[in-house]
């Protein structure tokens, strides 16, 4: 496994639209939004790269690709923003955090979730993030185990649904 979080690009076209499948197939899909079925490849990355012209500090995410050699693995969204409105928020219900992830369906449980995650951790850093609040649901284990396997603390356990973990 030789993995990198690298911008998103032309490079990973294939694999990046058969993940894509995956995750439309994917049974009770939590991701479905993300799934862009109307959008040309070209549209899909016209988007990302429009976002990432935001200024960082303006609520939008930026998003990585997770790639092995010339696979794509998955996405990172990083939130440069939630750090300095989580103050405000943090114990009023806000549901938001620093770092999203997903992995396609056939590469889960080989550590790129672990591995990719480090990567946005660090990446996290050169945003200026001093720490990254990540927000999981306990139907998600995989995401759980990720978080935990990078040394997360727990901080939160909202109703048995939402677990939060810090990373300094």
């Amino acid at each position: 496994m030789n993995c990198e979080l690298v911008t998103p690009s032309e490079k990973y076209k294939d694999s990046f639209l058969e993940a894509e499948v995956e995750r439309a197939n994917e049974p009770n899909n939590a991701f479905g939004d993300r799934v862009r079925p109307n959008k040309s490849f070209e549209e899909v990355l016209a988007d990302i790269r429009r976002a990432a012209q935001v200024e960082p500090f303006e609520g939008k995410s930026i998003e990585f690709w997770l790639v092995d050699g010339d696979e794509y693995i998955g996405s990172f969204d990083i939130s440069p923003a939630t750090s300095k409105i989580m103050a405000d928020k943090f114990f009023s219900g806000w549901e938001g955090g620093n770092i999203g992830f997903y992995i396609r369906p056939t590469k889960r449980g080989q550590g790129y979730g672990t591995s990719g995650f480090a990567l946005a951790l660090e990446k996290s850093k050169g945003f200026g993030l001093k720490r990254a609040l990540v927000i999981t649901e306990r139907s998600r284990p995989g995401a759980m185990k990720i978080a935990e396997n990078n040394r997360g603390i727990l901080i939160a356990d909202n109703h048995n649904v939402t677990y939060r973990f810090e990373f300094e």
